[in-house]
């Protein structure tokens, strides 16, 4: 290298994450999953459409202002994650699904509180809509 020569170091390229759920699942198995989630009064239908609950879920969370609006605690909301994690497999975390997306909210419309989330199984290992999302999730196989 001569005096006055700049070295070329590669640009370091930041890993970018994903800005939706990265789910694998058919028009048919949304359906499924909402209709089963308005069966058990676990989603409010006033705020959440199909349209929004298909949109919050499959899209880039930037391209669109739909919202799912839960009717669940949070123990019962974590358990709904983790069938959802398990049953459609995807690089997804508990804090990109509540945190992170924006797009899944509390029946008050407010985010929900990662501790109360992360920290649930602890303090109720079955939830409250535990036999519901069975039942939910069982339809999805």
């Amino acid at each position: 290298m001569q005096v006055g020569e700049t070295l070329l170091v590669p640009e370091k390229t930041a890993f970018k994450k994903a800005d939706n759920f990265q789910l694998k699942i058919s028009e048919g198995q949304l359906q499924k999953l909402y209709q089963g989630l308005m069966k058990y009064d676990l989603l409010n239908p006033d705020k959440t459409s199909f349209q929004d609950f298909e949109n919050a879920l499959t899209k880039d969370w930037d391209t669109h202002n739909s919202k799912i609006h839960f009717k669940m605690d949070g123990p019962s909301s974590r358990e709904f994650y983790e069938f959802l994690s398990a049953t459609f497999p995807n690089d997804m975390t508990i804090k990109d699904f509540f945190i992170y997306s924006g797009v899944v909210l509390r029946a008050d419309e407010k985010k929900y509180k990662y501790n109360t989330l992360k920290n649930s199984p602890t303090r109720t290992p079955v939830s409250k809509q535990n036999v519901a999302l069975v039942n939910i999730f069982k339809r999805m196989s």
